[in-house]
């Protein structure tokens, strides 16, 4: 393959995460909130402009009808009036136009009309936040909020889908000390998982997966993560890239100083001899698999050991910028990018699959591939062992619209990688996370998608799997055919 072309290889990479970023504790959470009453008003401000433009408009044609400097500046001063008026209105209008409420590690950001201040939107820092309540009001209740500073939000959940509702709470329940402070959260999450049950019976495993990561994220642990400082080995933990469950990733630094990223595992003190077992099994096949592999595009793992109980596996640190951080701060991407990294991609998958027996990702998002300055793509962080251990990369945050049907029924097989394969494509090309448990259709939400990919991406996502590319092999062959085609592709 030729290299991306140089204007594609000098986009500003801000804030540009190391290889651990993908994870929860530098994930940033989108929600689209908006009450009814507020939209009312946004589109009656809306319906305003073109009947005050024409009034103005009429007003100066009659003042410059007129034969008196007294009429014309009585009028001229009436039509400055309503000119003031119209600023007022388009400031109306931009105010009811937000409805993003942003959550990143650093804190909140609400639009004026969810948290009114003196400017258009409210920074909250989570070290403000002092009180959370929850009453459970309709299908999925409401959230009040109150800060250091005497200002309340209030949250009313039925306004937001469920996935919405789950990136909230455990964004919250991470990033603002957790249920240990604030017990609403908690409260909020049971009432999600008994509408979740009520609505997914239908499908075996959906359930237990919001059971699991319930007791995983509010349940009792004496995990307690490494503080910088500490040793590991030869190691030095530098600090902590995110934490999670039983898990924890740091960024450490060895004796001739070069820094690498350590993944830490703990099999919870609690649990039984067979699941022990199991576990203690995983972590090991997980490190003895990975550290077998060799792929330019796959973070390369250097070591795994043991110590004090806790299972290490040491890993190459990656510079460069995660796909979700990229289309956060860039929007969409050109077809022609997307299906260069593609072809990526599917080679990496292609790899994996032709080993025995099979490796099966099982995580695979835009969190997961991080893209090098040079704009290559390298696939991070095996999950294997998530089941038993928990996970430090927030997999329930926007993951889960990644997860093929079989997978959450505890049957993932190499197709449920090419189901993630094409989610992320149809991130990558919209700016959204495509619908969980659906086929995507990405034309639907970007029509300058070609047919041709927009068809291999809803071949991808099929909801049964005998309906999606038999081998990761055969879905790099039709992407191959559709670059020699010249459909909106790079040179390979």
């Amino acid at each position: 393959m030729k290299r991306p072309h140089a204007a594609f290889l000098h986009f500003p990479l801000r804030h540009a995460p190391l290889h651990g970023a993908p994870t929860l504790s530098e994930a940033e959470v989108t929600l689209k909130y908006r009450e009814w009453p507020f939209a009312v008003t946004h589109y009656l401000l809306l319906g305003m402009v073109p009947v005050l433009g024409l009034f103005i408009l009429t007003c100066w044609l009659s003042a410059l009808m007129m034969q008196t400097t007294a009429h014309f500046g009585a009028i001229s001063i009436y039509v400055s009036s309503l000119m003031i008026l119209a600023c007022f209105l388009i400031l109306g209008i931009i105010v009811t136009a937000d409805t993003t409420i942003f959550l990143a590690r650093d804190g909140m950001s609400f639009p004026f009309l969810v948290c009114p201040g003196f400017k258009l939107r409210t920074q909250q820092n989570w070290s403000d936040l002092i009180a959370v309540n929850y009453a459970p009001r309709g299908e999925r209740g409401a959230l009040f909020l109150k800060f250091k500073n005497g200002q309340r939000v209030k949250l009313n959940l039925n306004l937001l889908r469920p996935e919405q509702v789950e990136n909230l709470i455990v964004s919250m329940d991470v990033w603002s000390g957790g249920t240990d402070m604030f017990p609403s959260l908690l409260d909020a999450r049971l009432k999600l998982l008994e509408n979740n049950k009520d609505a997914n019976e239908a499908l075996p495993g959906y359930t237990e997966m919001w059971e699991d990561e319930l007791a995983r994220r509010f349940g009792a642990t004496n995990f307690i993560p490494l503080e910088p400082g500490e040793q590991v080995r030869d190691l030095t933990i530098e600090r902590q890239l995110a934490f999670g469950g039983m898990s924890a990733i740091y960024l450490a630094i060895g004796p001739d100083k070069v820094k690498c990223v350590l993944k830490e595992a703990v099999v919870p003190a609690d649990a039984d001899e067979k699941m022990r077992a199991a576990a203690e099994h995983m972590l090991e096949r997980e490190a003895h698999i990975l550290t077998g592999l060799s792929h330019p595009n796959i973070a390369r793992v250097l070591d795994h050991f043991l110590e004090n109980g806790r299972h290490y596996i040491m890993m190459e640190l990656i510079d460069g910028e995660d796909l979700r951080r990229l289309v956060k701060e860039h929007g969409r991407q050109l077809e022609e990018d997307v299906i260069y990294w593609a072809l990526q991609l599917a080679d990496i998958l292609a790899y994996l699959h032709a080993q025995q027996p099979p490796v099966v990702h099982r995580d695979l998002s835009p969190d997961n591939l991080m893209l090098r300055e040079s704009g290559e793509l390298c696939l991070i962080d095996f999950g294997a062992a998530n089941h038993f251990v928990g996970t430090a990369t927030g997999t329930m945050i926007g993951k889960q619209a990644y997860i093929a049907p079989e997978q959450l029924r505890g049957k993932a097989e190499p197709r449920s990688d090419i189901y993630a394969f094409g989610g992320t494509l149809f991130f990558l090309l919209t700016g959204e996370d495509p619908e969980p448990l659906a086929v995507a259709h990405v034309r639907d939400a970007n029509k300058r998608v070609s047919e041709r990919l927009g068809q291999i991406i809803a071949v991808c996502t099929a909801q049964e799997e005998s309906e999606r590319p038999a081998t990761a092999a055969d879905l790099l062959k039709l992407l191959k055919t559709l670059a020699n085609e010249g459909v909106n592709a790079k040179t390979v």
